[in-house]
């Protein structure tokens, strides 16, 4: 997934607005670099002293895919702070291919300050103001580009079992554990680390004993699994020689499949769409 972001530059009072953004947004920084950090081999231009404790970069989260980013300008680095080159806008690709059609694109009859290499802190980096006088940075991750070549599970969506009496389970485990039960069981609410604002569900319910949703498995459970890229995921199970059981269903709380194990156990695949489960969802225990 290709992401755009706001990228900021200060006249040396970067840390001071980043701190007071902080305090706002409640976030913590997942990186904050000074400019005595960079490696001398990294840099054409020696530091003044002055500048040292200056931002290279501070990275500050707002959302699951929304990150506010900046820095101090300096001049040995080629940059001076004036109105008008305080922002740029940065875009963050899986894959340093796409990188580089992203750059290769956009900085066409432009102004390249930072072709595109891989940069002392890990990604591979590039920088140009295009035509229109707007400023970009492109970003390809490594860990993104490994990710996306990596199946995606990102948890439990649910954990289904038969019963002889589903009503009288739910019972007992509302009054003995506490569960919020409902016609289908209770849905486990909790927050995706780091944002805790990002909600999340776990389903759990009890089925009948003759329940076929267990079919082609003769297993008295099946779990479902809360994952990323359900089709691409799909495409590379097929590739793999996985059975798979149906086509993709879509709903608006998100997209369902299911698969079997080497085992002969169902497996359930949900993209979750969570605000719509929280829609339906009635039964919440938390």
């Amino acid at each position: 997934m290709t992401t755009v972001n706001v990228y900021l530059n200060f006249d040396g009072n970067c840390e001071e607005a980043f701190t007071f953004y902080k305090s706002v947004f409640g976030k913590e920084f997942t990186y904050l670099g000074r400019f005595k950090d960079i490696p001398p081999q990294a840099s054409s231009q020696t530091i003044d002293s002055k500048h040292a404790n200056k931002i290279l970069h501070v990275s500050l989260p707002i959302s699951q895919e929304t990150i506010l980013m900046g820095c101090d300008n300096i001049e040995e680095e080629g940059e001076s702070y004036k109105h008008g080159n305080n922002f740029s806008i940065s875009i963050t690709s899986n894959s340093k291919k796409e990188a580089d059609r992203l750059f290769n694109a956009l900085s066409k009859d432009g102004i390249i300050q930072s072709p595109m290499k891989d940069a002392f802190w890990g990604d591979y980096f590039g920088q140009f103001t295009d035509k229109f006088g707007i400023n970009w940075m492109i970003i390809a991750e490594p860990s993104s580009e490994k990710a996306d070549e990596t199946k995606k599970v990102r948890g439990i969506g649910g954990i289904f079992f038969k019963s002889k009496d589903p009503v009288k389970i739910k019972e007992w485990y509302s009054k003995h554990l506490g569960l919020n039960t409902d016609e289908y069981g209770t849905s486990f609410k909790w927050c995706q680390y780091p944002d805790k604002e990002n909600i999340a569900y776990t389903q759990w319910s009890p089925f009948t004993d003759n329940t076929d949703y267990f079919s082609p498995s003769d297993k008295d459970f099946m779990i479902n699994y809360r994952v990323e890229n359900l089709e691409s995921l799909l495409e590379e199970l097929k590739a793999s020689g996985v059975e798979i059981l149906d086509d993709i269903a879509v709903y608006e709380y998100g997209k369902f499949v299911h698969i079997m194990d080497i085992e002969g156990n169902k497996i359930e695949l949900w993209e979750p769409l969570d605000p719509g489960f929280e829609k339906v969802a009635e039964g919440v225990t938390s």
